[in-house]
């Protein structure tokens, strides 16, 4: 579990990365290790990636295991803007990570709202109505 001072950080940090998305939807990612220093940042590319996987947790997730060779992330943290779908609640589980943030929930593709599976991490919602501000002006955007 990160201490209130990492955590602070790391979700301005995401807040920062959910920014830099450009057209996609506006999602920040930062991997923390067990000292809960930021190990990698990202922002969400899915709309430029044809295959749709360039979500933040999965290129942060994929830069941490690069920087550590490769190794289980056993001890690092994920705080995320947007609640991890599916993918990337795998890739949690696949790389070792258990302990997840997240700021807004997502009720139509959510891992833990939806699906209910967060037994496997530990799950920390910390709701924040300025990522939550952020989505809402994004998606009415593409409506208008």
């Amino acid at each position: 579990m990160l201490d209130s001072e990492s955590l602070a950080k790391a979700i301005s940090l995401a807040e920062e990365e959910a920014t830099l998305a450009g057209r996609n939807v506006p999602i920040g990612a930062v991997v923390l290790n067990g000292q809960g220093e930021v190990v990698s940042k990202a922002h969400n590319e899915s709309g430029e990636d044809q295959e749709g996987l360039g979500h933040a947790e999965i290129l942060a997730i994929g830069n941490a295991m690069a920087k550590e060779r490769g190794h289980k992330l056993t001890g690092f943290s994920l705080v995320v803007t947007l609640e991890p779908c599916l993918m990337c609640f795998g890739a949690c589980l696949i790389a070792g990570i258990r302990d997840v943030y997240y700021m807004v929930q997502s009720p139509i593709h959510g891992a833990f709202t939806k699906y209910r599976i967060n037994e496997a991490l530990n799950v920390h919602f910390l709701p924040s109505k300025k990522e939550e501000d952020l989505l809402k002006a994004f998606f009415r955007g593409l409506r208008d």
